[in-house]
């Protein structure tokens, strides 16, 4: 789990080299982190189906803590409250 600020967003939406259709969000953040003066940014994506299934989706500004699937991939997120840890 790792406490995130979400920066920005766009929707995803293109044909992979397979012929698959990708459709979803990208999600633009930051986050502290132990190895970084300051803070880091990264980007993760979600599918619309994924998407679909969240209780909660996230909008630019929230402060959200996100979780992951064993494979490192974002599952759902909660929006943080600040006081927790």
């Amino acid at each position: 789990m790792d406490i995130i600020t979400i920066i920005g967003y766009r929707d995803t939406n293109f044909t992979a080299q397979d012929g698959n259709k990708i459709v979803g969000t990208t999600y633009f953040f930051t986050m502290a982190d132990e190895h970084t003066i300051g803070l880091m940014s990264g980007k993760l994506f979600m599918s619309s189906e994924k998407i679909q299934k969240l209780s909660y989706i996230p909008r630019q500004g929230d402060v959200l803590k996100c979780y992951y699937d064993r494979y490192g991939k974002p599952v759902e997120f909660v929006p943080y409250e600040g006081d927790e840890f």
